[in-house]
């Protein structure tokens, strides 16, 4: 009975896809890459730090051009905003990025408006070094709604 039902949850997940997107999702962590997701009444804030290996192997599966990165530079920050009542990304809105490390050192980021097809988020390449905390405070205005949030990570 259990081989019956391991076989039909194969053929389930086959079938639906499932382990075809794993597959991308784990050739994707080849590279170093965090997502942290804040939720701000109806908006959802989707936070991805990755390296540069990760942010290169993701712009060759859309297809795009790759931009490089200064010598001095080894991440890239993505922040995309969604609507939670559409699903829809938000395309007009203000946001500043601050970059706080494990001193407390603060460091503005210069964030760009970054579009392609039906993708859309705010981005900027900056050096961060390994096994180091750091948090990340986002001021983000939409609509003349100001949300200020912090998200923590380490590499």
């Amino acid at each position: 009975m259990k081989i019956k039902t391991i076989l039909l949850m194969i053929i389930v997940l086959l079938s639906t896809g499932f382990l075809g997107v794993y597959a991308q999702h784990h050739e994707h962590m080849h590279g170093k890459h965090i997502t942290k997701i804040i939720e701000e009444d109806k908006i959802k804030i989707v936070v991805d730090i990755m390296d540069h290996k990760a942010h290169e192997k993701m712009m060759e599966a859309m297809k795009m051009p790759m931009q490089h990165m200064k010598h001095n530079q080894n991440h890239h920050i993505m922040i995309t905003l969604i609507d939670k009542d559409s699903g829809k990304m938000i395309e007009k809105a203000k946001i500043q990025v601050f970059l706080i490390d494990a001193n407390n050192k603060k460091q503005t980021l210069k964030i760009h408006d970054m579009h392609h097809e039906n993708m859309h988020h705010y981005g900027s390449h900056l050096k961060l070094k390994q096994s180091t905390k750091y948090k990340l405070n986002l001021i983000i205005t939409i609509d003349n709604k100001k949300i200020d949030k912090t998200v923590e990570f380490q590499l």
